[in-house]
């Protein structure tokens, strides 16, 4: 019998042959690895007390056919110091005081009216009134007030404005002033508002400037048109020109019945000068006072 082998399978053979031998190859290597010669241990670089390696040189020993260990450099180690952590101070507590009173400069009272009154002639209506300033330290300039007149059922009958031009510190002035009316209208009272002023610090004890002036001898003059009259005296050390002055009627009650305003033109040093003004007034006069101001506005 002839067997008939192809040259196939003869092939096929011989690749599986040489498998199988590869394989055995491969399992004896992993399971006996060739042994290699140990090698010296590499001495670590250390570190010195200022922050640098050591400069030594270290050069490995490796067996032949293995690749040296590069040679280690020096390094250098920039070493930020820590600061020392502080132990932070207790923050103190703030102490909460009462509320604090806050100090100001109390504004100074308004020169209040004392007293007031009129008297009246036909429409002819002379209004006058004594107005103070208690304040010690205080002057004031341009004292604005204001006069309204009633009648008897309380209406209003006229009103009129008006300007002081000084009241001193501690000091009490009279104004008399005129209202024009209807003949026909009678006034049964009067009211007067001071409304505003210019206040002036002073020194305590500074007198008004014109407290050197007085009127001596007062008196009432009759006649179809009454006047008040007196003497002008100034006892400072030097002249005025100019000054008003205003006459105040009361009757026996003390109460302002009229009054009138006059002028003199100039009074000298350690001088005198008469005065004399018109007066409207209702009833019989008992006392007249005299007031000298620096000037007035009506």
């Amino acid at each position: 019998m002839q067997i008939h082998i192809s040259w196939k399978t003869i092939f096929a053979t011989f690749i599986f042959i040489i498998s199988i031998m590869l394989l055995l190859r491969v399992s004896f290597i992993l399971r006996d690895p060739p042994m290699l010669a140990e090698a010296d241990p590499l001495p670590s670089p250390s570190l010195t007390a200022d922050g640098l390696y050591d400069t030594e040189t270290v050069t490995s020993t490796a067996p032949s056919g293995m690749t040296a260990t590069p040679t280690l450099e020096r390094l250098e180690v920039t070493v930020t110091p820590t600061a020392e952590q502080s132990t932070p101070s207790p923050t103190a507590t703030p102490t909460i005081e009462g509320p604090v009173a806050l100090t100001s400069t109390p504004t100074p009272a308004l020169p209040q009216v004392l007293t007031s009154g009129f008297g009246q002639v036909a429409g002819t209506v002379n209004y006058a009134f004594i107005v103070s300033n208690t304040n010690p330290d205080q002057l004031f300039q341009e004292v604005r007030y204001r006069i309204a007149a009633y009648d008897s059922t309380g209406i209003v009958l006229s009103t009129h404005d008006g300007t002081i031009a000084q009241i001193g510190a501690n000091q009490e002035i009279g104004i008399v002033g005129s209202i024009t009316l209807n003949a026909e209208l009678t006034v049964s009272r009067i009211d007067v508002d001071v409304f505003r002023a210019r206040a002036i610090g002073v020194t305590d004890g500074v007198a008004p400037l014109l407290e050197g002036l007085t009127v001596v001898e007062p008196a009432l003059v009759p006649g179809d048109q009454p006047s008040l009259t007196g003497i002008v005296r100034n006892a400072l050390d030097r002249d005025f020109e100019g000054v008003t002055i205003y006459g105040i009627a009361y009757n026996e009650r003390e109460e302002i019945i009229g009054g009138g305003r006059g002028s003199v033109s100039f009074i000298a040093a350690h001088g005198q000068a008469p005065v004399s003004m018109p007066v409207v007034m209702s009833g019989e006069v008992a006392k007249v006072a005299f007031w000298p101001v620096l000037s007035t506005g009506e």
